[in-house]
């Protein structure tokens, strides 16, 4: 499916996102977002790119099931600008200290 789909990030592989398979696949459709953000608990980052993965993570997370998530910041989720930025990731262990 490389070669059907959409690019947001200009990452040095042909990694796309597929909003198809990332409905059904519950985010794991969109790869393009995930190799220019690996660490990225939440791969949809649009309001569209439907991610239920997310949901899960997050559900484990607030249970103490999970830690050291690192989620998108806000500026990910709303940026026009479509370049990767190390800045748009943090971690959620990052926030409690900070």
């Amino acid at each position: 499916m490389r070669q059907f789909g959409y690019r947001r990030f200009d990452t040095s592989d042909h990694s796309r996102n597929n909003f198809w398979i990332g409905v059904i696949g519950m985010g794991e459709g969109y790869h393009n977002n995930h190799h220019a953000q690996p660490r990225c608990a939440a791969h949809g980052l649009r309001w569209w790119e439907f991610d239920g993965t997310r949901y899960c993570i997050w559900l484990l997370e607030k249970c103490g099931l999970a830690w050291s998530v690192v989620w998108p910041a806000k500026k990910a989720q709303h940026s026009t600008d479509p370049g990767p930025d190390p800045t748009l990731v943090i971690s959620s262990q990052a926030e409690t200290l900070a």
